[in-house]
């Protein structure tokens, strides 16, 4: 899936539902969405480290070579810990 199609398909629910991420089929949790890392933003995290933020990193450079990935972060468990299993198959239509 593409950023496009996730904005596609928000635009079709309720601007105020809260998003919750169902996590592993076959014993199906529920967590909160924590947010959104895109791989630019984790690579740039990673040299910083790696680096101990020392100052030598050229962040376009990194940004450029990052392939287009966003990664939606997992966040705390949901007050209802389980997830409906029947999410997968719902989202198959």
């Amino acid at each position: 899936m593409i950023v496009s199609e996730l904005l596609e398909l928000l635009g079709q629910a309720e601007p105020t539902a809260e998003i919750r991420l169902p996590t592993q089929p076959s014993w199906p949790l529920a967590f909160n969405l924590r947010g959104m890392a895109s791989q630019a933003d984790i690579d740039i995290a990673a040299t910083y480290e790696n680096l101990d933020d020392l100052g030598l990193v050229d962040e376009d450079e990194i940004a450029q070579a990052a392939a287009a990935i966003v990664w939606l972060v997992e966040g705390t468990s949901c007050e209802q810990p389980y997830a409906p299993r029947a999410a997968w198959e719902a989202c198959e239509r």
